[in-house]
């Protein structure tokens, strides 16, 4: 009896620590190579252009995120938009994304990691996210866009510039796609303004998206991002909101129903200019890292007290 106890304790344990887990596999993908980058922790670094942020929000682990600083020393987040950094110190800028996220979360607790690039290729711009990608010998233009999810065509203005060394050189025509790269190389993919809004959560490709025909209510954005991940609350879909007066409002869509997709006329499941998306984890994925911790804690207590 005792025995089967025990298993059962155990079995109790290893369910908990799973969906634990589960709550936290936004953050699991943060992780960067230490051969490929360099980590600078020091709260008092300046921020610069092309450095790496990794951002870690453990009371909101969806809003985590590991950004790329653009030539203009601005971050682009799907949970907060665009804020510019440049200039601003680490302790700053973690200052300034926890301001940014107060308007949608109750007191964010945000901690961040610069890491400074050693054999990698940047890529900013029309695509679907800035991104410093490994580099490998014989590399080309046309690989490191392929591997950065290619170029957003309704963002992209037409021209694509590499940088190396402080040298500019104009890409302008098909066949420069090809040549070679070097370790800290820069692509910057123009790309012209258009209104855009951010998706998170459980959906194949979270991101930034542009508004179109296609992509005017929660229904084409989640088709546009490949579609709601097994785990997704789909009746529960949130739009994140902000008007001109910086009034916040959140409105729950259930994309679960096709019924609901006749309601678009409706100007609130109407999408907006910086609307944030964020679709939920089931409820029974959900745990709270407070009530995991109670829970194991108590389920301990007791093995102890029985064996």
């Amino acid at each position: 009896m005792h025995r089967l106890f025990r298993y059962s304790i155990i079995s109790v344990l290893g369910i908990l620590g799973a969906l634990a887990c589960t709550e936290h596999m936004y953050a699991a993908d943060l992780s960067l190579s230490t051969t490929t980058s360099s980590v600078i922790t020091d709260p008092s670094y300046v921020i610069a252009p092309y450095d790496i942020v990794e951002i870690v929000v453990t009371s909101a682990p969806y809003c985590s995120d590991v950004v790329l600083i653009g030539k203009t020393g601005d971050i682009s987040i799907a949970s907060l938009g665009t804020i510019p950094l440049r200039g601003r110190t680490i302790e700053e800028c973690t200052v300034d994304i926890a301001d940014h996220l107060n308007i949608y979360l109750s007191s964010p607790i945000v901690h961040c990691v610069v890491h400074k690039i050693r054999n990698q290729v940047i890529v900013t711009g029309a695509i679907p996210k800035n991104r410093a990608v490994d580099f490998r010998q014989g590399m080309t233009i046309r690989d490191a866009l392929i591997q950065v999810g290619g170029i957003v065509t309704e963002r992209y203005a037409g021209t694509i510039i590499l940088t190396r060394n402080g040298e500019v050189f104009p890409v302008t025509k098909e066949n420069t796609l090809d040549a070679t790269l070097m370790p800290r190389d820069i692509i910057d993919v123009a790309e012209q303004p258009c209104p855009v809004v951010y998706l998170v959560g459980e959906v194949a490709h979270p991101g930034r998206y542009v508004l179109s025909s296609d992509v005017s209510d929660v229904f084409g954005l989640v088709a546009k991002a490949g579609g709601f991940t097994d785990f997704a609350d789909a009746a529960h879909v949130k739009i994140l909101r902000v008007d001109e007066t910086g009034n916040r409002r959140t409105i729950t869509v259930n994309a679960k129903r096709n019924i609901e997709r006749t309601r678009t006329n409706d100007p609130d499941r109407t999408l907006c200019t910086s609307d944030i998306v964020y679709v939920p984890t089931y409820l029974p994925f959900r745990v709270s890292t407070t009530a995991v911790i109670a829970l194991c804690s108590t389920a301990l207590i007791i093995l102890v007290i029985v064996l």
